[in-house]
């Protein structure tokens, strides 16, 4: 698999134009937590010596903004993209299985309170799956 200058011999890599029949596989760029380490684009790049961190930042714009770009990084956090810096950025543990997510005690969804009096859930996070 090959991501600008970070490349990764030993980790599988699918590129389909069709899929016909079940197929257990998801995921953009396997950014997913896993217990097999070998199936982590992440984990490699750090098992490789590639980067110095497991860690990545994804950054959304608006894209009717044209004057703003979407962004990714890989090993590294760019503080410059947080509101407030690193003294900006909160750190969450990961509270679902195979997923990222986080306990959430509050939603709203167009002004409209998701959560009601219930307890808090777990809320996966997720930058491409189709599936959830």
């Amino acid at each position: 698999m090959d991501f600008g200058r970070m490349c990764v011999n030993s980790l599988n890599f699918i590129v389909a134009e069709e899929i016909i029949g079940e197929f257990d596989a998801n995921g953009v760029l396997g950014l997913a937590p896993s217990e097999d380490p070998k199936q982590s684009y992440v984990d490699t790049l750090y098992r490789d010596g590639m980067i110095s961190q497991r860690v990545v930042g994804l950054n959304y714009e608006n894209p009717l903004d044209t004057d703003q770009k979407s962004k990714i990084s890989i090993g590294s956090i760019d503080y410059n993209e947080i509101e407030g810096g690193q003294k900006g950025l909160n750190y969450y543990q990961n509270k679902a299985d195979g997923f990222w997510g986080l306990k959430m005690d509050d939603f709203l969804y167009n002004n409209v309170d998701m959560t009601g009096s219930h307890e808090a859930k777990i809320g996966l996070i997720d930058s491409g799956n189709t599936s959830i």
